[in-house]
């Protein structure tokens, strides 16, 4: 397990419009991006190399880092390749800040082969799990959940290949 943080920050309509051509960021590869064009809000996360020990086995999810907030700041404005004004007056160059609205943290549960871990659990007949989504909860959980209610109503599976790959048993 690990501790992911996000921040969430409005920013103009030509941002959350723009093409965002996704980059790994410096040393990393566990970023998500989410847009939203209603309010023009992006969700963004990961920076995880910013956090002390990268946050690994860390179930304590009531804090934040300033610093991974802010890690996760200067990424966005570099994923948007935000302007850079120069400022005549000063001779600062300067780009206009994102407005950070909301910043937390969450804990994500990691499974030895990357794979979410779905079904029942073995020793305790009629309980189930849907747990391991590797950070990736929010894109994985719908179809699980799914998957979870098929197994529970005794149906069959709309999705094999889940059943198969997501299979609680595979690491006995």
């Amino acid at each position: 397990a690990y501790r992911g943080q996000v921040i969430s920050a409005i920013a103009s309509e030509s941002d959350v419009k723009k093409s965002i051509v996704f980059e790994c960021v410096e040393g990393s590869h566990e970023e998500y991006l989410i847009k939203r064009v209603k309010d023009n809000v992006i969700i963004f996360g990961g920076c995880r190399h910013a956090a002390n020990g990268e946050a690994l086995n860390i179930v304590d999810d009531s804090t934040i880092e300033t610093n991974v907030t802010h890690e996760l700041a200067r990424q966005l404005d570099r994923l948007l390749r935000r302007p850079q004004i120069f400022d005549i007056k000063s001779g600062n160059t300067n780009s206009k800040k994102l407005e950070i609205t909301h910043a937390w943290s969450g804990i994500m549960c990691k499974s030895s082969d990357g794979q979410p871990i779905v079904g029942e659990i073995p020793e305790s007949m009629g309980q189930y799990v849907a747990i391991g989504y590797n950070g990736h909860g929010m894109v994985r959980a719908f179809s699980c959940g799914i998957h979870v209610a098929e197994m529970i109503l005794c149906r069959d599976f709309s999705c094999p290949e889940i059943a198969k790959v997501f299979d609680v048993r595979r690491f006995s």
